[in-house]
């Protein structure tokens, strides 16, 4: 009790009291700065199986704002059928990046920020934990806000019996705009799915419960909220987007107001879950990598509440449902070619082997030219770029751009997440990356004790074939 008082004194009247010590056990070279929290997940950590994962997806997705994005299509003038099928097939297009960038991490066990760092280079690497960090923080926010309104769409009747409000084709770019928004608001879990998938036990095998557990999750989520929506235009005449919308019309009684303060409890709980598993969480791994002498997960997490509740105004970006339908796609424009460009170089072009300790060497083969891999960023850049003046014009639509550029902009995510990975592949099948894919050095495995204390040890692919902790 005595230290603890003493350590908080400590770090009340010197800065240099919250610096962290360098582990023994990391795998950064001398000078470099690293923590624990960066380094590979020690043995008797790894211990996530498939229902890990799935209950992992009940946290990220049961919560108000998947139930607002499920409701989305519908209020923007999309039919009931049109809201279960772009959330159901967005489910399919979520799993299955987030299984596949999940591989790193259950094969090395290490989080994100570290990975990135051999399709990226190891300063480039920077950009999308960066951009993973402020998606975090703005995530964190908008979790946070749960009792704004989307805009109204209208009159239908029944509850399942909504029709659209466009047809032709205006009615077909607005379902491919919807859907490329849609799956753009959960691609960045399927971006650092490393930093939870390297608690795996085995490789792979658990992580394939989420390819179904997003989409049947997603899909029966979305079903709810549609069925509220309809319910409040037949029963009130008012869109009823949130759950949280629907507690004042149990107040009358006393009963009603118990259910609808048990209910909004829940709700709470529900939001807290989500921002701490999908938000926080992530976010404290990607400040960490950015200062590992000063800043721990725990550490980022708390920071995430500070800069997601206050500095990243989220009542402003989720005032309206079209508006926060423009503000997913427009971050999906440069996380989508992220996602590609990770998968892309991890199974296609190193086929799943890693130098692991050149990750953590400033100086080692995943430096490239200034640490920078000129293939990612080029394709990353392009990707980006070509959408801009999309971007531009679905925030300000004031600002007039060719039509062709606005529709491509509807569909980016289609464009960013397979023209991304070609382009990236081609770039490095005709200029290949020869001195980070050295094959006398490739697939390095740690060994560390079962307490997670010990000395981390480098040993080759022969010797490691047959160990089941890697």
């Amino acid at each position: 009790m005595k230290m603890h008082i003493n350590e908080a004194k400590a770090r009340l009247s010197s800065l240099h009291a919250w610096k962290l010590p360098k582990e023994p056990s990391s795998l950064a070279p001398p000078g470099v700065p690293s923590s624990k929290d960066s380094d590979p997940i020690p043995p008797g950590l790894q211990t996530w199986n498939g229902l890990d994962f799935v209950n992992y997806w009940f946290s990220d997705l049961v919560n108000i704002t998947s139930w607002t994005i499920g409701t989305a299509p519908l209020l923007v003038g999309l039919s009931t059928v049109d809201a279960i099928l772009i959330v159901m097939l967005s489910g399919i297009c979520n799993g299955l990046p987030t299984v596949l960038n999940g591989y790193v991490g259950s094969d090395y066990h290490i989080p994100f920020p570290i990975a990135v760092r051999s399709s990226f280079g190891y300063y480039f690497g920077n950009f999308p934990v960066f951009s993973r960090a402020v998606l975090s923080a703005v995530w964190f926010g908008v979790n946070s806000m749960t009792a704004w309104i989307c805009v109204k769409a209208g009159d239908v009747q029944g509850i399942f019996n909504q029709s659209a409000k466009l047809s032709g084709k205006a009615h077909k770019w607005l379902w491919l705009a919807t859907f490329s928004s849609t799956t753009n608001s959960w691609l960045t879990s399927a971006v650092n799915m490393s930093d939870y998938s390297r608690f795996a036990k085995t490789k792979s095998r658990g992580q394939w419960y989420q390819a179904l557990a997003i989409p049947v999750i997603k899909t029966v989520y979305a079903v709810l909220g549609l069925a509220v929506v309809g319910a409040g235009r037949v029963l009130y005449e008012e869109d009823i987007s949130s759950p949280v919308e629907m507690l004042p019309y149990w107040g009358h009684t006393g009963g009603g107001r118990l259910l609808a303060f048990l209910c909004a409890i829940l709700w709470m709980v529900a939001q807290i879950s989500c921002d701490i598993s999908a938000n926080s969480i992530p976010f404290g791994h990607d400040v960490m990598s950015f200062i590992p002498a000063w800043m721990t997960i725990r550490r980022g997490s708390l920071l995430c509440l500070l800069v997601g509740a206050w500095v990243m105004v989220p009542w402003l970006i989720v005032n309206s449902a079209s508006k926060f339908l423009s503000f997913m796609s427009a971050y999906g424009v440069f996380i989508s070619p992220i996602c590609s460009i990770m998968i892309a170089d991890y199974f296609l072009i190193r086929r799943r082997k890693l130098n692991l300790s050149d990750l953590y060497h400033p100086h080692g083969c995943y430096r490239y030219r200034g640490g920078i891999n000129w293939r990612a960023f080029v394709t990353e850049f392009s990707f980006a770029g070509i959408n801009l003046p999309g971007v531009v014009n679905n925030l300000a639509p004031s600002v007039v751009v060719p039509s062709g550029l606005a529709h491509l902009y509807q569909i980016n995510w289609f464009v960013n997440t397979f023209g991304s990975f070609f382009v990236y592949w081609c770039l490095c099948t005709l200029w290949p990356p020869l001195d980070s894919l050295d094959t006398k050095i490739l697939h390095d495995f740690v060994e560390i004790d079962a307490g997670g204390n010990g000395k981390l040890n480098l040993v080759s692919e022969k010797e490691a074939i047959n160990d089941s902790r890697v």
